[in-house]
């Protein structure tokens, strides 16, 4: 839950289901993100739907059920030696090595600055909420980072932000 003040309206933001604590009704507005059922008395704005894996299957039936192109990108890392790794709880250091790769993909994009969104991954983290992936060269030069939502019900797919080498790449 993150409770955002603005002038004279308080709202709640909560993830993946409806407030449960008075304390989790004490704003002036309830906005709930990625419930997977109908609030009652809420209004939804839309249905996205979402891939789920069901990790207890074997091996070779998760790599069945995966899109081709997706298998087809992923034998390409295999090939190309690219590094992932993954930050569950990325600290400070993590943090600004992301917010700094952040800002220069809005800035290659000719976006203009997102502070608002600063402040919630920087909250998302120090709560323990947002996991981190990377994707670099074996020389260490970053390419990507994805940026996920993780409680114990439930994950969500925040974003995946590029280099400009990361495309040059793409093209080979």
């Amino acid at each position: 839950m993150v409770v955002e003040k603005r002038a004279l309206l308080s709202i709640n933001h909560t993830w993946f289901d409806a407030p449960e604590t008075q304390e989790e009704h004490s704003a002036d507005l309830i906005s709930i993100w990625h419930c997977p059922a109908p609030v009652p008395g809420a209004s939804c704005r839309e249905v996205v739907p979402t891939l789920v894996i069901d990790l207890t299957q074997s091996l070779e039936e998760i790599w069945s059920n995966i899109d081709a192109r997706t298998r087809t990108e992923i034998r390409r890392t295999e090939r190309d030696h690219l590094v992932f790794s993954v930050t569950q709880t990325p600290g400070e250091n993590d943090m600004n090595a992301f917010l700094d790769f952040y800002d220069a993909f809005r800035a290659w994009k000719n976006f203009r600055p997102l502070r608002r969104g600063r402040v919630l991954l920087k909250f998302f983290a120090s709560s323990g909420l947002l996991w981190l992936s990377k994707v670099s060269t074996t020389d260490g030069k970053t390419l990507a980072w994805i940026a996920y939502l993780v409680t114990n019900r439930a994950a969500v797919f925040l974003g995946e932000f590029e280099s400009s080498l990361s495309l040059q790449r793409a093209k080979c």
